[in-house]
C-alpha cells in the first residue's frame, strides 16, 4: 500500500507537470509552469484515475481483513489496544 500511495502521488505530480494551466499550491502559491501537454496529460489522469480506485480497494479489502480477523478470531490484539471498559464487545 505503501507503494501505492507513492505512485498515486507521482502520477499526481505527472497531472500537475502536463497541465494546460498553472496549478496553485493552497491557492497561491505556483507549482511550476506548466508544460502544456493535453495528450499525455489526458493518459495520465486516465493512469491516476485507475491508480486511485485500486488502491482504494486495495485498502479496504486490507480492512475489512484485519477487522475480520480480529473479531472472528479472537486473536486479543484489540484489546492490547482498547481501554478495559470496552473489552466486553471484543
Amino acid at each position: 500500500m505503501v507503494w501505492g500511495l507513492i505512485g498515486v502521488a507521482l502520477s499526481g505530480l505527472g497531472l500537475g507537470l502536463t497541465a494546460s494551466r498553472q496549478l496553485m499550491a493552497g491557492g497561491f502559491v505556483p507549482v511550476r509552469v506548466p508544460l502544456s501537454m493535453p495528450q499525455l496529460n489526458a493518459w495520465i489522469g486516465w493512469v491516476h484515475g485507475r491508480e486511485f480506485c485500486a488502491l482504494s480497494a486495495l485498502t479496504a479489502v486490507h480492512a475489512a481483513f484485519h477487522v475480520w480477523r480480529h473479531v472472528r478470531l479472537r486473536d486479543n490484539a484489540l484489546r492490547i489496544m482498547a481501554p478495559r471498559w470496552d473489552w466486553r464487545w471484543l
